[in-house]
């Protein structure tokens, strides 16, 4: 299979061209197909990602898409599901499914490691899993977790082990139950498995967005300075914490990526001194680096991702129609924003993107 990027451009009634795309990007950034779809993307949750791709078996010369539906934040949203007849192209085929969400808007979504069900969570408290026909990838009915308490809000979400060690690790930030909120784990039948507090003893209140390595996993928070943790996660729902990072500029970092030695925070609704959104730069645990400012003057940073082992670090900057492409030096040190992709639709308020090697 071949290497390809999956953005969303975010677009829907109310910017851009009311029509929704996911662009397909090759390796260098060049764009290789605008395929429109149904979805009504102007919105979005920061942390989030709107995108999974999944594939199964060692081999596959196929593969699936799924796709967050937030219908511009008025429920019902819906998953649609498309296919990728070929890895070696990485082209999308056709739109297959159309699952509505009769609890609210599907913020999140992830890919379960056996490539045949994805996981979602919900604003409305509720984290969901549906079914993945892995040969057609139409998508089965929901399953709903228990609703939580009232004030429980899920927007992000990861999937950690694999098999009868897999569990899904969703952010509670307003727990109602819990002053500074939890990480709550869930079981793949999505019973309660436990819950994890974050570090607030320094400062780390109210986990806002979630990333994983392996068993390595990183938060940002609600408030105001930007600070991100890091820790190890181990089942059902233990984390221990490692230490916390804190930029003084910052503030909600809830979108944040991580490597075996770095961990990154992305800035919501501000500006440094330069005058650009930018992500935060840490050497973990905890040791702040430096700011590394975004393009196109966007306020937001979205989905961030990792990519040639550890090299680089792409960015979705929601409102500027762009992949920015960072580099990642010694001691975790960050460099401003250079154009990797840009979108065919420039208006929209992009939130999923996903970079994937096929095998």
């Amino acid at each position: 299979g071949g290497s390809f990027l999956y953005a969303n451009t975010g677009t829907g009634t109310s910017c851009g061209s009311g029509t929704n795309f996911i662009d397909v990007f090759n390796t260098s950034g060049g764009l290789l197909q605008a395929f429109a779809d149904t979805a009504n993307e102007c919105a979005n949750y920061f942390g989030s990602n709107q995108i999974a791709v999944l594939t199964h078996g060692k081999k596959p010369t196929s593969a699936c898409l799924v796709e967050a539906n937030l219908n511009a934040g008025a429920a019902p949203g819906s998953w649609l599901s498309f296919t990728i007849p070929s890895t070696a192209t990485g082209l999308i085929g056709a739109q297959v499914s159309t699952v509505a969400d009769p609890k609210g808007t599907p913020e999140d979504v992830k890919a379960a490691p056996e490539g045949n069900a994805v996981y979602s969570a919900d604003f409305s408290g509720s984290i969901e899993r549906l079914a993945v026909n892995p040969k057609t990838c139409a998508l089965g009915k929901p399953k709903y977790s228990k609703a939580g308490p009232s004030g429980t809000v899920y927007v992000n979400l990861q999937v950690l082990g694999k098999g009868k060690g897999e569990y899904i690790e969703a952010t509670n930030p307003l727990n109602p139950n819990v002053s500074g909120g939890t990480i709550d784990s869930f079981k793949t039948s999505l019973a309660l498995a436990g819950s994890a507090a974050p570090d607030t003893g320094a400062g780390a209140s109210y986990p806002d967005g979630i990333s994983a390595f392996g068993n390595q996993v990183a938060t940002g928070t609600l408030l105001s300075p930007g600070i991100v943790e890091d820790g190890t996660w181990s089942a059902p729902s233990t984390i221990t914490w490692a230490g916390v990072g804190t930029d003084p500029n910052g503030y909600n970092e809830s979108n944040t990526a991580l490597d075996a030695t770095c961990v990154w925070g992305g800035n919501e609704g501000i500006q440094n001194s330069s005058g650009a959104d930018f992500v935060s730069a840490y050497a973990a645990p905890g040791t702040f680096v430096n700011e590394a400012n975004l393009l196109g003057g966007t306020l937001y940073s979205g989905p961030m991702q990792v990519v040639n082992a550890g090299g680089v670090l792409l960015v979705d900057n929601v409102q500027g129609g762009l992949i920015d492409l960072l580099t990642v030096g010694s001691g975790c040190s960050t460099s401003n924003a250079v154009a990797f992709a840009a979108m065919n639709d420039a208006g929209g308020n992009s939130g999923g993107m996903e970079a994937v090697s096929f095998p």
